[in-house]
């Protein structure tokens, strides 16, 4: 396997072959977790953490609309996208709460 350095051989032993496994199949890559856990554990890792450059939502006109509902073309859509789902395409993440901890304290 080929991992970026530095690497912990350590937290390579600590995994179990069920548990590399698991890791691999979802395409964990040890290498970089290393690197990052190095990182945050050298207090580096924070300056990586502030958006550079302007924040803003985007125009409305940016935003495409979506067909009424009860059109068929909303129905395709809908189609489009249980299909998806169903075949493990999308996935969904919620973060809640500790964002001010996450950006260094400022929100």
């Amino acid at each position: 396997m080929d991992l970026p350095r530095p690497f912990d051989p350590d937290l390579e032993r600590a995994l179990a072959p069920a548990q590399r496994a698991l890791l691999d199949r979802y395409g964990f890559h040890l290498g970089r977790f290393a690197e990052g856990r190095a990182r945050l554990r050298a207090r580096t890792a924070f300056a990586l953490n502030f958006a550079r450059g302007t924040l803003a939502p985007p125009a409305a006109a940016q935003l495409p609309a979506l067909p009424p509902p009860g059109s068929a073309a909303r129905r395709h859509l809908a189609e489009i996208g249980n299909a998806a789902i169903a075949r493990g395409e999308v996935a969904a993440i919620l973060l809640n709460g500790g964002m001010a901890t996450r950006l260094c304290g400022f929100v």
